[in-house]
């Protein structure tokens, strides 16, 4: 039997590995999604105009800041898109696009994942055992679980790269034996859980 401990400690040492303070980790969103949401007028969050030095220090972009309830808390997320072509390689690269902008397209969304882990969320242990009460990590490992693992790592911004992801759903397989096909199935679907999911940034007013 693989335990939650098990796959914390895995969760814990990928952190150790794979994350650093500077850069963001993206995710390309597909465009049934992007589209789809767009054309909904977005459901209801504002596009804003941001500078984002990561894509351009010549043109903006357009921005989302979204919450996503995860383990018991929110965590934000930014949906970034263009607003107009640049064609540069930084620009390119961030957005997906081929040279000289091939693909280009304002419908093109990428997630922006946290640049900095929130340790006022919680520990690494105590989100994944948020729906335990903080206990019972000795219980064995189920897909639930992983869900929650490889969501966490990616959305919680506690990795930037996406080796990392691969490496826990390798784990998730091949250690505790979990079904590939369900595990696989947890990044490839992430965009979409994002987005069903996802609700609008509240700032907190001081009077």
């Amino acid at each position: 039997m693989v335990t939650k401990e098990e796959a914390i400690v895995k969760f814990i040492a990928l952190n150790a590995t794979y994350y650093v303070p500077k850069g963001v980790m993206l995710s390309t969103v597909p465009y049934e999604i992007s589209n789809k949401f767009i054309q909904n007028a977005s459901n209801g969050f504002i596009w804003t105009e941001r500078y984002n030095h990561y894509v351009s220090d010549m043109v903006n972009i357009r921005s989302i800041s979204a919450n996503i309830p995860l383990c018991g808390v929110n965590f934000e997320v930014g949906l970034d898109r263009p607003l107009v072509h640049e064609h540069r390689h930084e620009f390119e690269e961030y957005f997906g696009f081929g040279g000289h902008c091939e693909g280009y397209s304002t419908n093109r969304i990428v997630i922006r994942f946290p640049q900095e882990i929130d340790s006022s969320k919680g520990s690494i242990r105590s989100l994944l055992l948020f729906d335990d009460g903080g206990s019972k990590e000795n219980q064995q490992v189920d897909i639930e679980f992983a869900k929650n693992a490889i969501r966490l790592m990616a959305i919680g911004g506690f990795v930037k790269y996406w080796a990392a992801i691969k490496e826990y759903e390798k784990w998730f397989i091949d250690i505790a034996k979990l079904n590939a096909e369900e595990v696989l199935d947890i990044r490839k679907t992430m965009p979409e859980y994002i987005f069903e999911s996802m609700r609008p940034e509240t700032k907190v007013s001081v009077e």
